[in-house]
């Protein structure tokens, strides 16, 4: 006869040996489909290269040259580089190989884009093939190890479609990636001046406010971090405190400040501020609510993306865990 603590430990063995398995399998499960539903046309490295990296999809030629160089500011803050991508696709049926022949377009617009950004940024560019973009840009950035992905958004929500909230493409990447995701609506002035940053605290507001201080490090633009007074009345001197204490600002830290808006609809109160100041950007990071399928970002900064001309920025900072309790 064997003892009960024996069995345990044979149990508590097999079940580690099991739970090896699966991790591992679905590894190499996943890397292979990686591969075979995305695959790289034509590469072009940069010769230097940095830690952290921000992954940035371009399909407009209109609006390209602006999200590199918004991705820049971005990977600068970090001393990071940037890979620009484009995403042929093909339908569901057709062998990947016939997308090959639109290369030539897409790497014209990488070249073009890459020419916008400031010297000394390495810039990778690739051109990939797959039969799905969001779900390409996701393999890429599991690919390449990105740690964040800017995607460029034209300011709509899709109000008619029950299954969609931004789009079928930015739904899968800010849903999906393996990375923090800035969602950017590009509008009104080029460069940056006034930089507002709506904070009532959390981790998709805490990455807003980082990601915003590069414009401070490398701009003449200044930074506010701004709440709604019925907020958490402390986090704009909080999070500042916070940037002052992490980053070497310098003199920039003298266009950092802080500012209060009176009780009432957030999302308004927050585009009025804006509007009244003069703020040409919005950094704002998603709400507890964009964890509903009706909201990625949730419903206050949808609103502001939708409701501003100037450029938008949506924040989401990945979280592995609950990435894993929603998939």
């Amino acid at each position: 006869n064997y003892s009960p603590t024996a069995w345990y430990g044979a149990l508590a063995w097999i079940g580690t040996g099991i739970g090896i398995f699966l991790l591992y399998s679905r590894k190499r499960v996943r890397e292979v489909e990686v591969r075979e539903e995305t695959r790289l046309l034509v590469e072009k490295r940069a010769a230097a290269e940095r830690p952290y990296q921000v992954l940035v999809p371009l399909a407009d030629p209109e609006h390209a040259a602006e999200l590199a160089r918004i991705g820049a500011y971005l990977a600068r803050s970090r001393g990071g580089e940037l890979l620009l991508t484009s995403v042929v696709t093909v339908p569901e049926q057709t062998p990947l190989d016939v997308g090959e022949r639109y290369v030539t377009y897409q790497c014209e617009m990488l070249a073009e884009a890459a020419r916008k950004v400031p010297e000394g940024m390495p810039v990778h560019r690739t051109v990939t093939i797959g039969h799905d973009v969001g779900k390409s840009i996701c393999n890429i950035a599991r690919q390449r190890h990105s740690d964040l992905v800017l995607v460029g958004w034209r300011g709509r929500r899709k109000r008619r479609f029950a299954d969609l909230v931004l789009g079928s493409i930015i739904d899968r990447v800010v849903l999906d990636a393996p990375t923090d995701v800035c969602v950017a609506k590009v509008g009104g002035a080029t460069e940056r001046r006034h930089v507002v940053v709506p904070t009532a605290g959390g981790p998709h507001a805490d990455a807003a406010a980082d990601l915003a201080a590069g414009f401070l490090a490398h701009s003449d633009a200044r930074v506010t971090l701004l709440t709604v007074a019925d907020g958490a009345r402390g986090e704009p001197a909080a999070t500042r405190d916070r940037l002052l204490d992490e980053l070497e600002l310098g003199e920039a830290s003298r266009r950092l400040d802080t500012a209060t808006v009176e009780d009432g609809a957030v999302a308004d109160r927050i585009l009025e501020w804006a509007v009244e100041h003069g703020a040409d950007t919005i950094v704002v990071g998603a709400t507890e609510e964009g964890l509903l399928r009706q909201a990625v970002f949730g419903a206050i900064p949808e609103r502001i993306g939708e409701g501003f001309d100037g450029t938008v920025l949506m924040v989401r900072k990945h979280l592995p865990i609950r990435s894993l309790l929603s998939g």
